[in-house]
């Protein structure tokens, strides 16, 4: 027993140790990891061809894992997107998907062979393979170990419904003014793209196979 917690306090000094290199390393990462888990812009990378290239680009590479498995020991990244869930913006992020624009590109694009080259150059990359082929040996792999058998880790969990910023949360969620944000929102034409239309747009949607 006492041999598994000192190879846990190891790793996790290890861990330590690489956290600012793990970080620095992973700017366009961190970026993406953020933005993919903010409600009020998780779903930007679908709503357009070129954005889901972008999206492809990264999900394809173990970086974005190794970080997504990173912030899921640490219940601040989970209070932080729960956060952006209370956020008026939520609504009009999923609203817009209202927007007819949205699967016209989408039909435009899926029709244009340059657009399957484009997803095969990313998936097929030789460089990214070589990524996953070498995950087992990546020694951000062994932090990340080293953080999940940590105790402090554990220990941060089972101390989070006690956080001040929990009780914070759950009175925002309360507040009668973010319900209010909500409805105004909701309420909003301008989040109704296919309300806006001219005669002659809907027209033409409608005559469309």
């Amino acid at each position: 027993m006492w041999r598994l917690l000192l190879l846990a306090l190891l790793l996790s000094q290890l861990a330590l140790a690489g956290e600012d290199e793990l970080a620095q390393g992973r700017s366009k990462t961190e970026r993406w990891a953020d933005r993919c888990t903010n409600f009020t812009t998780t779903t930007w990378a679908f709503k357009a061809p070129d954005n889901f290239l972008k999206w492809l680009d990264v999900f394809s590479d173990p970086a974005i894992w190794l970080e997504f498995t990173r912030r899921s020991m640490d219940p601040d990244y989970a209070l932080r997107s729960a956060d952006t869930l209370l956020d008026a913006e939520t609504a009009h992020n999923f609203l817009e998907w209202a927007d007819p624009g949205i699967p016209e590109k989408w039909a435009v694009t899926l029709v244009r062979p340059d657009f399957y080259v484009a997803v095969s150059s990313v998936l097929f990359d030789s460089s990214r393979m070589l990524h996953w082929d070498m995950l087992p040996l990546d020694p951000k792999v062994l932090l990340l170990a080293g953080t999940a058998i940590n105790p402090l880790t554990w220990a941060k969990w089972l101390a989070f419904p006690a956080d001040p910023r929990v009780r914070a949360y759950v009175a925002k969620a309360l507040d009668p003014m973010t319900a209010e944000e909500w409805r105004r929102e909701l309420a909003d034409s301008r989040n109704y793209p296919l309300l806006n239309l001219a005669p002659s747009q809907l027209a033409v949607l409608q005559v469309r196979p």
